[in-house]
């Protein structure tokens, strides 16, 4: 900065003793920045403030004119005249050049006149004066010209220190911005800022590509920037959609008239300069980096090349972000694939497994909330919702409109056009993906709209609707095969032929563990589990894995049939983690001892817990059956169905319809063999069964056949 100043003080002394007149320069305030140079005594009367008459004050002469374009004469008193020079860099006045004192040739007397009578002057003072300087007409043109000569120097001499300065900065804010290239990906936004350092760019911002028509302006460093982000521009529209549909950079200079400047002028925008470059992947631009300013009309070639390489980094940052992105979502799909094939091999659970894929696909979208709407059954409506995030009525009244939408019109071919469809719904903006599979609607999976929501996120949807659609197929072939339950009663009936005793012992104990389980407050699958355990017993462990296809229940056979030949555990956690088995011990020991508790040799493998448990229930159920015998009928009355179901319908209120349902779930029928005897569908029969379970107070079949033998003890007796 010193050796600036020195160079123009040294300018300014040529200029002064080759003008033969007083020159120095001011700021825009009217401070000095140089030193007076050939200061004469008539100039000095001016210049020093000591001087109180005659002294002058810049800073007013420069109020009279606040906006002069070029060099001007000027008087600072009457007939007293100076040149004032705006020097200027980019059309902006930066410093002025004063030249002076003189007057007009043959004007001395006259204006030392007005002098005199206007000031109190002394005579030494009026003597000084008079040796003032005149010019005429043509020596004023000529130090007008040679002082805009110097002011040109001067403009020049500050452009190149100027650029010089800038090129030294652009280098700094490249080598930043470079060097926070390194940081997280998500972080390549906030390098925003380090552009609008360029004296011409007021405001940086980024439009990212919304779908193939629109693109949205995502981030927006400056002024109004809440008005500009969020706002949306077709593909070739205004200055921005033009480089979207080109893809080539753009720039432009003096566009306030310009009708596209709309855009901006309608959210109090009024950009003179804009640039606008397309951020491309794999030759598709995906984004547009732009900015603009009010301050000067163009843009020079040192802005523009800034921009590029701004542009440029940016563009890899841009791509370097994406391949991350993409790489994380394969790595989230792997994951996927990987928990579900462990979660299908462990349990061979399927609903499991789309409650699984409805937790990933909440995860992925970030959406509050999520579900998949399918149909269990191929042959008749049967809805139902796997959801996270929503619960209760909200889920079923969703449900309903979904399967309106998508499933239940099976008699008209549903032509999937889309790959997802966006709905208003009570629950607020959804997206629907139709989970499609041989052709065919098989459910549908659904997700609050989010504002983030990307086309890959999409994507990663649409794959999660393959996998459901295979695993909502493979849920229905399932249900459309022999019902496991059935299945189990059915292999249980084989051993009443070859062998009565043992399946009268594991229809026992199936009876007896239901009735503990429910005393010890075991969930319904767990009891179910149990049950099914007892009656099948009798089979190898391999045999019901393979037949049955239920892990869980082979396992508890296996431990129990390891404990009845070995009288002790497979592993010495096995029965603290298998309450299971402890309960099939209990049971069965207890049946195979003529229902004696006493000297159970158990307590070591025993959770001393349930065992105390046990032994209650047995004490409660041991005094029921003494007052059930208060009841009891002759020995040799006997009773065939027929005449035991009319004796209950006298205490339970059955329909005749009930009534023949009943009898064949005595028989052991499946449900499909009930419906065709009686020329029925099957959920037909499944209703009956509803209805009469809840009139009996019992949960299933073998709860309901259980008290029907019972009742044949019990007279006019209520359930």
């Amino acid at each position: 900065m010193n050796n600036s100043l020195e160079l123009l003080q040294d300018l300014q002394e040529a200029y002064a003793f080759g003008c033969d007149m007083t020159i120095f320069i001011t700021d825009l305030k009217g401070e000095y920045i140089t030193q007076p140079s050939n200061v004469t005594p008539c100039t000095s009367l001016f210049l020093q403030e000591t001087n109180s008459s005659l002294s002058i004050h810049y800073k007013q002469v420069l109020d009279m004119f606040p906006s002069i374009a070029k060099p001007i004469i000027c008087e600072l008193h009457p007939g007293i005249k100076i040149v004032l020079a705006p020097v200027k860099l980019n059309n902006k006045t930066l410093c002025y050049v004063w030249a002076g004192v003189f007057i007009e040739s043959n004007t001395c007397d006259v204006v030392l006149a007005h002098v005199s009578s206007n000031f109190n002057l002394s005579k030494t003072t009026i003597d000084v004066l008079s040796g003032i300087k005149d010019f005429t007409h043509e020596q004023q043109m000529q130090l007008l010209n040679r002082i805009r000569n110097m002011t040109e120097i001067i403009s020049q001499y500050l452009s190149l220190k100027t650029k010089a300065f800038s090129r030294k900065k652009r280098l700094s804010i490249v080598n930043k911005f470079v060097n926070q290239t390194r940081a997280a990906y998500s972080e390549w936004e906030g390098q925003l800022d380090l552009l609008t350092s360029i004296s011409a760019i007021d405001f940086v911002g980024i439009a990212t590509k919304a779908d193939s028509e629109t693109f949205c302006v995502s981030r927006l460093i400056g002024q109004y920037q809440e008005d500009l982000v969020g706002v949306d521009f077709f593909i070739g529209e205004g200055f921005l959609g033009y480089v979207a549909a080109t893809g080539r950079f753009g720039f432009w200079s003096d566009v306030a008239s310009d009708p596209r400047s709309l855009f901006f002028a309608k959210r109090n925008m009024f950009p003179r300069v804009l640039f606008c470059y397309p951020l491309k992947i794999d030759k598709e631009v995906v984004a547009l980096l732009f900015g603009g300013g009010s301050q000067r009309t163009s843009l020079d070639i040192d802005d523009l090349q800034m921009i590029q390489t701004f542009g440029a980094i940016l563009e890899v940052m841009y791509a370097n972000q994406s391949s991350y992105k993409i790489l994380k979502d394969k790595q989230g799909m792997s994951r996927i694939l990987f928990d579900l094939g462990k979660e299908l091999v462990n349990s061979q659970n399927l609903t499991e497994c789309l409650r699984l894929l409805v937790r990933f696909c909440q995860e992925i979208t970030g959406s509050a909330f999520s579900c998949i709407i399918y149909n269990k059954s191929k042959n008749e409506n049967r809805i139902e919702a796997v959801a996270k995030g929503i619960t209760g009525d909200k889920i079923q009244v969703y449900s309903n409109e979904v399967a309106n939408r998508y499933i239940r019109p099976r008699s008209e071919i549903m032509y999937i056009s889309e790959e997802y469809y966006e709905r208003h719904t009570d629950l607020g903006n959804v997206e629907e993906y139709p989970i499609v599979f041989q052709n065919r609607v098989q459910g549908v999976l659904a997700a609050e709209k989010t504002m983030t929501m990307e086309p890959s996120q999409r994507k990663f949807l649409s794959s999660i609707c393959m996998i459901s659609g295979f695993i909502i197929h493979a849920i229905q072939m399932m249900e459309d095969l022999l019902p496991k339950e059935d299945m189990i009663r059915i292999l249980h009936k084989t051993i009443s032929e070859s062998d009565p005793q043992k399946y009268e012992l594991t229809l026992q104990a199936s009876n007896l563990s239901r009735l503990f389980s429910k005393t010890i407050g075991l969930s319904d699958s767990e009891m179910s589990l149990i049950c099914n355990a007892c009656l099948l017993v009798p089979f190898s462990p391999e045999f019901i894995k393979e037949e049955v296809g239920d892990i869980r229940i082979s396992k508890i056979v296996q431990g129990f049939a390891h404990f009845m030949t070995s009288n002790k555990a497979t592993s010495e956690n096995d029965l603290t983690i298998m309450k299971e088995i402890q309960i099939l011990i209990l049971v069965f020991h207890y049946l195979s001892n003529e229902e004696q508790i006493k000297n159970m040799n158990l307590l070591d493998l025993i959770d001393p817990v349930l065992y105390k448990q046990f032994k209650a229930f047995i004490v409660r159920e041991k005094s029921a059956q003494e007052d059930l015998l208060l009841y009891q009928e002759p020995e040799h009355e006997t009773y065939d169905e027929y005449l035991l179901i009319e004796r209950i319908k006298k205490v339970i209120p059955f329909s005749e319809r009930e009534c023949d349902v009943l009898r064949f779930v005595i028989q052991g029928l499946a449900n499909r063999e009930i419906a065709k005897k009686l020329f029925i569908s099957e959920h037909t029969v499944k209703n009956h069964l509803t209805k009469i379970f809840q009139k009996m107070q019992v949960t299933d079949r073998q709860q309901a056949i259980s008290k029907i033998y019972q009742f044949r003890h019990i007279k006019n007796r209520k359930f």
